[in-house]
């Protein structure tokens, strides 16, 4: 039996998983040249299937353009450029220490992160 997701409102919508894991990844804001995003977007656009099409054939070639960007993005990202302000260890300490914030009450932290210019981690709701 499928999982049945939550959407919540709020100013965006936030869709849950129950007994889903959830994998987070945020980054300092000049990790990305602007174009270098831009480009990679329009890119993943330009390869996704119109989404009147909902055939299953359609429904595997968006998930792998999805997974194919998200590759890329990441490949880039962890060429660490930009300001590298997680690198240094009282600042991610700050990052660790809230992260364990609210481990046990709103999630159980499985897993993260700290590079030197992005964070990615890994939760499942408590």
């Amino acid at each position: 039996m499928p999982l049945k997701e939550i959407i919540t409102k709020g100013d965006l919508p936030h869709w849950y998983m129950p007994g889903a894991a959830h994998f987070v990844t945020y980054r300092l804001v000049d990790t990305f040249l602007l174009d270098v995003l831009q480009r990679m977007r329009a890119t993943r656009v330009e390869q996704l299937p119109r989404e009147t099409d909902e055939s299953a054939d359609s429904n595997l070639l968006r998930s792998k353009i999805h997974k194919l960007f998200f590759r890329a993005f990441d490949r880039y990202l962890d060429q660490g450029l930009g300001n590298r302000w997680l690198a240094m260890p009282e600042i991610a300490k700050i990052v660790v220490d809230n992260l364990y914030h609210y481990h046990q009450s709103k999630y159980y932290l499985l897993e993260y992160t700290v590079l030197p210019n992005h964070v990615g981690w890994e939760v499942r709701r408590a």
